[in-house]
Protein backbone atom coordinates (compact mmCIF):
# COMPACT_ATOMS: atom_id res chain seq x y z
CA UNK A 1 0.00 0.00 0.00
CA UNK A 2 1.06 3.57 -0.67
CA UNK A 3 0.86 4.49 3.02
CA UNK A 4 3.24 1.71 3.98
CA UNK A 5 5.71 2.60 1.23
CA UNK A 6 5.76 6.27 2.12
CA UNK A 7 5.93 5.54 5.84
CA UNK A 8 9.02 3.40 5.20
CA UNK A 9 10.60 6.18 3.14
CA UNK A 10 9.80 8.76 5.81
CA UNK A 11 11.24 6.54 8.55
CA UNK A 12 14.43 6.13 6.54
CA UNK A 13 14.75 9.86 5.97
CA UNK A 14 14.13 10.58 9.64
CA UNK A 15 16.69 8.03 10.77
CA UNK A 16 19.23 9.41 8.32
CA UNK A 17 18.62 12.96 9.45
CA UNK A 18 18.97 11.96 13.10
CA UNK A 19 22.28 10.24 12.38
CA UNK A 20 23.53 13.31 10.54
CA UNK A 21 22.47 15.58 13.37
CA UNK A 22 24.38 13.45 15.85
CA UNK A 23 27.52 13.46 13.70
CA UNK A 24 27.53 17.26 13.23
CA UNK A 25 27.15 18.39 16.83
CA UNK A 26 30.58 20.03 16.89
CA UNK A 27 30.40 21.87 13.58
CA UNK A 28 31.13 25.57 13.25
CA UNK A 29 28.57 28.24 12.43
CA UNK A 30 26.50 27.63 9.30
CA UNK A 31 24.61 30.11 7.11
CA UNK A 32 21.13 29.69 5.65
CA UNK A 33 21.23 32.92 3.65
CA UNK A 34 21.58 30.99 0.36
CA UNK A 35 19.10 28.23 1.24
CA UNK A 36 15.61 28.51 -0.28
CA UNK A 37 12.32 26.94 0.75
CA UNK A 38 10.67 24.13 -1.26
CA UNK A 39 6.92 24.64 -1.01
CA UNK A 40 7.20 28.42 -0.99
CA UNK A 41 10.36 28.87 -3.02
CA UNK A 42 9.42 32.36 -4.22
CA UNK A 43 7.45 33.48 -1.17
CA UNK A 44 10.52 33.95 1.00
CA UNK A 45 12.42 36.83 2.62
CA UNK A 46 15.68 36.27 0.78
CA UNK A 47 17.59 37.89 -2.07
CA UNK A 48 19.87 35.57 -4.07
CA UNK A 49 22.41 38.34 -4.69
CA UNK A 50 23.54 37.15 -8.11
CA UNK A 51 21.82 36.13 -11.36
CA UNK A 52 21.07 32.41 -11.41
CA UNK A 53 19.31 29.66 -13.37
CA UNK A 54 17.84 26.38 -12.20
CA UNK A 55 15.86 23.29 -13.08
CA UNK A 56 13.20 21.35 -11.22
CA UNK A 57 11.28 18.08 -11.51
CA UNK A 58 8.24 17.66 -9.25
CA UNK A 59 5.68 14.89 -8.94
CA UNK A 60 2.41 14.50 -7.02
CA UNK A 61 0.38 11.31 -6.59
CA UNK A 62 -3.13 12.23 -5.44
CA UNK A 63 -5.40 9.83 -3.56
CA UNK A 64 -8.16 10.27 -6.17
CA UNK A 65 -6.01 8.53 -8.80
CA UNK A 66 -4.64 11.66 -10.46
CA UNK A 67 -0.90 12.21 -10.74
CA UNK A 68 0.96 15.22 -12.11
CA UNK A 69 4.58 15.67 -13.20
CA UNK A 70 6.16 19.10 -13.77
CA UNK A 71 9.48 19.90 -15.42
CA UNK A 72 10.44 23.55 -14.90
CA UNK A 73 13.27 25.91 -15.72
CA UNK A 74 13.58 29.10 -13.69
CA UNK A 75 15.95 31.88 -12.84
CA UNK A 76 16.41 35.22 -11.13
CA UNK A 77 18.10 38.58 -11.46
CA UNK A 78 19.10 40.77 -8.51
CA UNK A 79 18.27 44.38 -9.38
CA UNK A 80 19.91 45.69 -6.22
CA UNK A 81 20.66 44.32 -2.73
CA UNK A 82 17.00 44.78 -1.75
CA UNK A 83 15.14 43.73 -4.92
CA UNK A 84 15.01 40.59 -7.05
CA UNK A 85 13.03 39.53 -10.14
CA UNK A 86 12.40 35.86 -10.99
CA UNK A 87 10.65 33.88 -13.71
CA UNK A 88 9.63 30.27 -14.37
CA UNK A 89 8.32 28.27 -17.34
CA UNK A 90 7.71 24.56 -17.65
CA UNK A 91 5.88 21.51 -18.95
CA UNK A 92 3.22 19.45 -17.18
CA UNK A 93 1.91 15.91 -17.65
CA UNK A 94 -1.23 14.77 -15.85
CA UNK A 95 -2.66 11.26 -15.79
CA UNK A 96 -5.98 9.89 -14.53
CA UNK A 97 -6.64 6.80 -16.63
CA UNK A 98 -5.78 8.83 -19.74
CA UNK A 99 -3.00 11.40 -19.90
CA UNK A 100 -2.53 14.97 -21.10
CA UNK A 101 0.63 17.03 -21.37
CA UNK A 102 1.47 20.54 -22.38
CA UNK A 103 3.12 23.88 -21.69
CA UNK A 104 2.61 25.58 -18.33
CA UNK A 105 1.83 29.25 -17.83
CA UNK A 106 4.80 31.58 -17.43
CA UNK A 107 5.30 32.78 -13.86
CA UNK A 108 6.82 36.21 -13.09
CA UNK A 109 7.52 37.52 -9.61
CA UNK A 110 9.48 40.19 -7.76
CA UNK A 111 10.20 40.85 -4.10
CA UNK A 112 11.56 43.76 -2.10
CA UNK A 113 13.34 43.55 1.25
CA UNK A 114 11.98 46.11 3.68
CA UNK A 115 14.35 48.32 5.67
CA UNK A 116 12.68 48.10 9.07
CA UNK A 117 13.94 48.16 12.64
CA UNK A 118 13.40 44.48 13.38
CA UNK A 119 15.59 41.46 14.21
CA UNK A 120 13.76 39.60 11.41
CA UNK A 121 14.20 40.05 7.67
CA UNK A 122 10.90 41.01 6.03
CA UNK A 123 10.06 41.09 2.32
CA UNK A 124 6.98 41.88 0.26
CA UNK A 125 6.30 40.83 -3.31
CA UNK A 126 3.81 40.11 -6.04
CA UNK A 127 3.42 37.74 -8.97
CA UNK A 128 1.49 37.23 -12.18
CA UNK A 129 1.03 34.24 -14.47
CA UNK A 130 0.90 34.72 -18.23
CA UNK A 131 -1.81 32.46 -19.77
CA UNK A 132 0.25 30.71 -22.43
CA UNK A 133 -0.20 27.16 -21.11
CA UNK A 134 -2.53 24.33 -22.06
CA UNK A 135 -5.98 24.37 -20.48
CA UNK A 136 -6.21 20.56 -20.32
CA UNK A 137 -3.36 20.46 -17.79
CA UNK A 138 -4.86 23.17 -15.58
CA UNK A 139 -3.16 26.11 -17.25
CA UNK A 140 -4.16 29.03 -19.55
CA UNK A 141 -4.89 31.16 -16.49
CA UNK A 142 -4.16 34.78 -15.60
CA UNK A 143 -3.48 34.61 -11.85
CA UNK A 144 -2.17 37.43 -9.68
CA UNK A 145 -1.09 37.56 -6.06
CA UNK A 146 0.78 39.42 -3.34
CA UNK A 147 2.77 38.06 -0.44
CA UNK A 148 4.75 38.94 2.66
CA UNK A 149 7.53 36.79 4.09
CA UNK A 150 9.94 36.84 7.02
CA UNK A 151 13.06 35.10 8.25
CA UNK A 152 14.40 35.11 11.78
CA UNK A 153 17.80 33.73 12.77
CA UNK A 154 17.35 31.93 16.08
CA UNK A 155 20.90 30.59 16.33
CA UNK A 156 23.89 29.98 14.06
CA UNK A 157 22.19 26.75 12.97
CA UNK A 158 18.47 27.56 13.07
CA UNK A 159 16.50 29.98 10.90
CA UNK A 160 12.70 30.25 11.14
CA UNK A 161 10.56 31.33 8.16
CA UNK A 162 6.99 32.46 7.70
CA UNK A 163 4.88 33.72 4.83
CA UNK A 164 1.35 34.77 3.93
CA UNK A 165 0.12 35.14 0.37
CA UNK A 166 -3.18 36.31 -1.13
CA UNK A 167 -4.14 34.90 -4.54
CA UNK A 168 -6.72 35.86 -7.13
CA UNK A 169 -7.17 32.80 -9.33
CA UNK A 170 -8.55 32.81 -12.85
CA UNK A 171 -10.98 29.99 -13.63
CA UNK A 172 -13.85 28.07 -12.14
CA UNK A 173 -13.78 28.05 -8.36
CA UNK A 174 -16.23 27.56 -5.50
CA UNK A 175 -19.74 28.47 -6.65
CA UNK A 176 -18.60 28.30 -10.29
CA UNK A 177 -17.22 31.83 -10.07
CA UNK A 178 -15.03 32.94 -12.95
CA UNK A 179 -12.44 34.21 -10.44
CA UNK A 180 -11.85 33.15 -6.88
CA UNK A 181 -9.44 34.17 -4.15
CA UNK A 182 -7.62 32.54 -1.29
CA UNK A 183 -5.17 33.14 1.53
CA UNK A 184 -2.24 30.77 1.99
CA UNK A 185 -0.04 30.52 5.08
CA UNK A 186 3.33 28.86 5.50
CA UNK A 187 5.94 28.29 8.20
CA UNK A 188 9.29 26.57 8.15
CA UNK A 189 12.66 25.91 9.70
CA UNK A 190 16.10 25.72 8.09
CA UNK A 191 18.62 23.76 10.13
CA UNK A 192 22.34 23.71 9.34
CA UNK A 193 23.62 20.14 9.36
CA UNK A 194 26.98 21.37 8.10
CA UNK A 195 28.40 24.38 6.28
CA UNK A 196 27.22 22.88 2.97
CA UNK A 197 24.09 20.91 3.91
CA UNK A 198 20.82 22.17 5.39
CA UNK A 199 17.59 20.50 6.42
CA UNK A 200 14.46 22.40 5.29
CA UNK A 201 11.15 21.59 7.05
CA UNK A 202 7.89 23.32 6.06
CA UNK A 203 4.17 23.33 6.70
CA UNK A 204 1.72 25.12 4.41
CA UNK A 205 -2.03 25.46 4.17
CA UNK A 206 -4.43 27.20 1.81
CA UNK A 207 -6.42 26.89 -1.43
CA UNK A 208 -4.61 25.75 -4.54
CA UNK A 209 -5.33 25.62 -8.25
CA UNK A 210 -4.99 21.82 -8.43
CA UNK A 211 -2.93 19.65 -10.80
CA UNK A 212 0.14 20.44 -8.76
CA UNK A 213 -1.10 23.46 -6.90
CA UNK A 214 -0.66 27.19 -6.99
CA UNK A 215 1.50 29.20 -9.38
CA UNK A 216 4.34 28.94 -6.87
CA UNK A 217 7.41 26.79 -7.24
CA UNK A 218 7.08 23.22 -8.37
CA UNK A 219 4.31 21.21 -6.83
CA UNK A 220 1.97 22.18 -4.00
CA UNK A 221 -0.83 20.48 -2.11
CA UNK A 222 -3.82 22.22 -0.51
CA UNK A 223 -2.28 21.44 2.87
CA UNK A 224 1.12 19.81 3.18
CA UNK A 225 4.16 19.20 5.31
CA UNK A 226 7.56 18.62 3.76
CA UNK A 227 11.16 17.84 4.62
CA UNK A 228 14.12 18.19 2.29
CA UNK A 229 17.86 18.65 2.02
CA UNK A 230 19.79 21.50 0.38
CA UNK A 231 23.42 20.71 -0.45
CA UNK A 232 26.03 23.07 -1.83
CA UNK A 233 28.48 21.59 -4.38
CA UNK A 234 30.96 24.26 -5.35
CA UNK A 235 28.84 27.06 -6.82
CA UNK A 236 25.82 24.81 -7.48
CA UNK A 237 23.05 23.77 -5.12
CA UNK A 238 21.39 20.34 -5.32
CA UNK A 239 18.09 19.88 -3.48
CA UNK A 240 15.36 17.33 -2.89
CA UNK A 241 12.23 17.08 -0.71
CA UNK A 242 9.34 14.77 0.18
CA UNK A 243 5.85 16.23 0.75
CA UNK A 244 2.73 14.64 2.20
CA UNK A 245 -0.76 16.10 2.01
CA UNK A 246 -2.74 16.85 5.16
CA UNK A 247 -6.05 18.17 3.76
CA UNK A 248 -8.03 14.94 4.21
CA UNK A 249 -5.67 12.54 5.97
CA UNK A 250 -1.92 12.17 6.20
CA UNK A 251 -0.20 10.40 3.28
CA UNK A 252 -3.29 10.45 1.03
CA UNK A 253 -1.42 12.78 -1.35
CA UNK A 254 2.34 12.46 -1.80
CA UNK A 255 4.79 14.71 -3.64
CA UNK A 256 8.48 14.74 -4.52
CA UNK A 257 10.70 17.65 -5.62
CA UNK A 258 14.23 17.50 -7.07
CA UNK A 259 16.04 20.61 -8.27
CA UNK A 260 19.35 22.36 -8.82
CA UNK A 261 20.49 25.98 -9.17
CA UNK A 262 23.60 27.54 -10.71
CA UNK A 263 24.86 31.15 -10.43
CA UNK A 264 25.62 32.96 -13.68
Amino acid sequence: MKVNRIAAITFGLTAGAAATLASTSALAQTSASDVRLFQNYYFDAVITGTPYIGGRVSYVDYDNGLDATDIDVFGGFTVNPDMELEAQIGHRRVSNGSSESGLKDAFLTGRYMLDIDSPADVAIGSYVTLPIGKEEVGQDRFDVGVYAASRYIVSPRVTLTGNASFHLFDGTGPGNDSRYSGLQLGAGMIYGLSNDTHLVVEAASGPTRGFGGTPTAGTSLAGAISAGLDHNIGAARVRGALMVGTEDSLFDDVGLIAEFTLPL
